[in-house]
């Protein structure tokens, strides 16, 4: 069978919960280096935590200016 890559990522995306992550990041077609994305993945989620617990201090410092 013959799948483009919106195809293929599309059907990667469904597999969510089903197939384990890493062979999902295996199979992604823009994925050449899993360690690397891992990588890429865990320092992202770093840069998102640190922005929510930012915005949560800033909530909680107008709030206390209530």
């Amino acid at each position: 069978m013959i799948m483009n890559d919106a195809e293929i990522i599309e059907s990667l995306a469904k597999s969510k919960g089903l197939i384990s992550d890493e062979t999902i990041m295996e199979r992604h077609p823009y994925v050449s280096d899993i360690a690397e994305e891992e990588e890429r993945m865990e320092k992202q989620e770093e840069k998102q935590l640190e922005q929510f617990n930012v915005a949560m201090k800033e909530k909680e410092n107008n709030n206390s200016m209530i």
